[in-house]
């Protein structure tokens, strides 16, 4: 009883191992040296050989195109905010000119609002560096992505 519960384990382990080898993945599963990320991407570069990485190969174009139109889709999201958002600090500054209105006391005094006007130059320049970082780790990630596209399109062929 035993040996058939090991053997009907071990064949449930080779089944297993079987189908996570043979399944493709729907993704890219390569890192920037071009080669599997993982055991399991490994295992299914070698079972899977040429039929892999053709697909690896579909998936980094993919990638890169997406990568490639990202300031576009940031664009185009900016640009359907931009009326709701123009809309509500409009709303936002005509709120606060009745508050002040009604209530004097409350209105920031000139010192407090050039510090108003300080901070948000401070906010604009954090937000300009970190979207300069953003673009500038967008780019390097497109460079890197580039330079495994001789590799993977060797491996496809059946070249190493």
């Amino acid at each position: 009883m035993r040996g058939r519960i090991l053997i009907l384990g071990g064949l449930l382990v080779a089944v297993a191992v079987a189908v996570a080898a043979l399944w493709s993945p729907r993704e890219l599963v390569v890192n920037y040296a071009c080669e599997p990320e993982g055991l399991l991407a490994k295992l299914k570069s070698v079972a899977q050989g040429r039929v892999f990485w053709e697909r690896q190969s579909h998936y980094l174009e993919r990638e890169i195109a997406w990568y490639i139109a990202a300031p576009e889709r940031q664009a185009r999201i900016e640009e359907k905010v931009a009326p709701d958002l123009k809309r509500l600090l409009s709303e936002q500054r005509q709120t606060m000119k009745q508050l002040y209105d009604q209530y004097p006391d409350l209105r920031p005094s000139p010192t407090e609002q050039v510090a108003e006007q300080l901070h948000a130059q401070a906010d604009a320049m954090e937000r300009a560096e970190f979207h300069a970082m953003l673009e500038q780790m967008r780019t390097e990630t497109i460079r890197r992505l580039q330079d495994c596209r001789p590799v993977l399109t060797a491996r496809s062929k059946g070249s190493k």
